[in-house]
């Protein structure tokens, strides 16, 4: 109940001060696990993209979102989930394997942390090794105009000066009998980077 109330209240908030256009949901697949892999500019993206997803959708967040009572309390409402960033959370990839081995869709920001920049960081392998142990197929994300709205180091974003548009891409499905092979792990991670930022990219002259 508290899931859909923050969705709903999200999508009326963003459309009023951001008119936020959502583009390609015909590419969410309807049923099936599910990884959707967006770029991170801004503390708005999980909000962004929950709003926009037309299916339950299970977060990792940061550790340290869960340090105090209120933080905690939200984030485990809207069915996010801490990893510890400074080491291997075992914990955390068991939680992640488990979402998707429900079928259920898992929203991973793979860069890790937000831009300092607005420009697209290095994607993490880990969302590649994920994906390999579930079969599920990853759905990349370009979210754009949340970095100009509200960025890394901003106390509260800035109203109505900016468009926030995200576009879904086509789902990238994996090739199970070349898993195991780490040139094709590095090239599924390149192509996804490159898809998220092609469709980031795609909106960059709204205003």
């Amino acid at each position: 109940m508290f899931y859909y109330f923050a969705k709903y209240l999200a999508w009326l908030l963003l459309k009023l001060f951001w008119r936020f256009e959502v583009k390609g949901m015909e590419n969410i697949p309807k049923n099936g696990a599910l990884i959707v892999a967006a770029n991170h500019t801004s503390n708005m993206d999980p909000l962004i993209l929950g709003a926009a997803f037309n299916r339950k959708m299970h977060f990792i967040a940061k550790k340290e979102v869960f340090n105090n009572f209120i933080g905690n309390y939200i984030s485990r409402k809207l069915n996010a989930f801490p990893v510890d960033r400074d080491k291997i959370d075992i914990k955390a990839l068991k939680h992640a394997l488990n979402v998707l081995q429900k079928n259920e869709v898992l929203g991973i920001f793979p860069e890790g942390s937000r831009s300092f920049n607005g420009e697209l960081q290095d994607f993490k392998l880990g969302i590649i090794r994920i994906a390999i142990k579930t079969g599920a197929p990853i759905l990349p994300v370009g979210i754009d105009g949340a970095y100009q709205i509200y960025p890394r180091g901003k106390i509260l974003p800035k109203l109505f000066i900016h468009k926030i548009t995200l576009q879904f891409g086509l789902p990238i499905y994996l090739k199970p009998q070349k898993s195991k092979d780490k040139v094709y792990q590095k090239e599924l991670l390149h192509n996804l980077t490159d898809e998220i930022k092609r469709l980031t990219n795609l909106t960059a002259d709204s205003s």
